[in-house]
């Protein structure tokens, strides 16, 4: 008997790309992946029956027909065949005729009718350790969530049974590292939304909870299995890379220390294999930008990439340019009397004649507080008076605070004493200042 995996031969090790860093500013990446385990799907509703007769016969209905099965997804075989007759044989012993064979630089890629022939080829390989991977169908894809809330919470087994209990489609369950506060990455099957799982579990032993949908980082999946890009772990059955030193064994088993210089599993250069600046990923996003305006061109439909906008020709930070105060013209005086003429009843006194300026006192410094003596505190003050005197007049200053005092005296309410501080604030000039 043939064993399949006989029949190819693993790929070359892979040279280092020389695809140039992105240039900033590139547009954002869109991707439309059919088998995205993450997609959220909306469950199929049937058509209402038909209607009875008015004649009360029941109307014939027709089965309604089923969509039509959709093709599973291809499967990857990593190395090339090395007899394309005995690749046939094996095929049509699996699939019978219902099959399709792709070749590639390093990869055979097999494409089958129907969900069994699909089933039948991968437990093929599977038994003869062939090493391939393939993608999620419709029936296996599943939904993420993260769990917040539970800082002091129960173990994960008892969590799970709690929320099995309560109805939740549940897959399997993991506790999230690198984060600020416990999370857990809850999986469940692909009928289950983030109402339905908050609506069933608002509280795990008997603490409140809260579920978010997860937001994956990067927008192509990586296997951490083999560490290339394109498919996730569940669906590869290739020998296991480190993330970190690119040898053949799992991530976790891995000895090297942080100071080593770490090794890309895809290009080998002195980054580790999830580094996003990595030639192969950036790469690939062009590739999916160019496939995806490629798309956009042919349908006819307007770019959905981001453009950025234009550079501001002002910056909108700056400061305005102060305005320079306009001179009051002489007449606009006229418009507010003085308030002699609005309250008769004040008496006005004859405006006094200018006072020579004054020498300037010398300044006594003062002593600390506690040891000056009366005599010395008058004497103080009155040096004060004298030079507060010289910058304005304090008899003309009373003079107004006495008449604003004996306005506001006669308003009754705010809006009187606003108005009446406003308007004599205007009719300063009259006393002089």
């Amino acid at each position: 008997m043939v064993n399949s995996k006989d029949l190819f031969q693993s790929p070359p090790a892979k040279k280092m790309a020389r695809t140039p860093p992105p240039s900033p500013g590139k547009s954002k990446i869109r991707i439309k992946n059919r088998f995205d385990p993450l997609q959220v799907e909306e469950m199929e509703t049937g058509t209402p029956g038909a209607e009875e007769q008015s004649t009360g016969h029941s109307q014939d209905t027709t089965e309604r027909k089923s969509p039509p099965e959709r093709p599973p997804p291809p499967i990857v075989i990593h190395g090339k065949a090395k007899d394309h007759a005995a690749l046939l044989q094996f095929c049509k012993k699996q699939a019978g005729e219902n099959f399709t064979i792709k070749y590639t630089r390093e990869r055979t890629i097999i494409s089958t009718k129907t969900r069994k022939e699909y089933n039948s080829i991968k437990e093929k390989m599977e038994q003869d350790e062939l090493e391939y991977h393939t993608y999620t169908t419709r029936e296996e894809k599943t939904h993420a969530f993260v769990l917040h809330g539970l800082d002091k919470g129960p173990e994960i087994p008892e969590l799970v049974a709690e929320m099995k209990e309560k109805g939740v489609d549940l897959i399997n369950m993991y506790e999230m590292k690198n984060t600020q506060r416990p999370l857990f990455l809850v999986i469940t099957g692909k009928y289950e939304t983030l109402n339905s799982i908050s609506k069933k579990c608002p509280a795990l032993s008997h603490i409140r909870v809260s579920f978010h949908r997860y937001v994956k980082k990067t927008r192509i999946t990586q296997c951490h299995r083999c560490q290339e890009w394109g498919h996730a772990t569940s669906n590869c059955r290739v020998k296991p890379k480190c993330l970190k030193c690119a040898e053949g064994h799992w991530t976790r088993d891995c000895e090297i220390g942080e100071d080593a210089t770490p090794k890309c599993a895809n290009c080998g250069g002195p980054h580790t294999a999830n580094n996003l600046n990595c030639p192969v990923y950036q790469k690939r996003v062009q590739y999916i930008n160019e496939r995806v305006a490629h798309e956009d061109d042919k349908a006819g439909r307007k770019p959905t990439r981001y453009i950025p906008a234009p550079a501001p020709k002002t910056n909108a930070w700056t400061r305005a340019p102060t305005m320079q105060p306009q001179p009051v013209p002489p007449t606009a005086a006229s418009h507010w009397p003085a308030l002699s003429q609005r309250y008769p009843h004040q008496p006005q006194e004859p405006p006094r004649a200018p006072q020579p300026p004054r020498a300037p006192q010398p300044q006594v410094p003062p002593k600390p507080q506690g040891t000056m003596t009366t005599a010395e505190t008058l004497a103080q003050l009155s040096q004060a008076c004298k030079r507060l005197d010289q910058l304005v007049d304090l008899s003309k200053m009373l003079k107004a605070v006495v008449d604003l005092t004996t306005l506001l005296e006669g308003c009754t309410d705010p809006t009187s004493k606003f108005m009446t501080v406003f308007e004599f604030t205007q009719n300063l000039h009259t006393y002089g200042f």
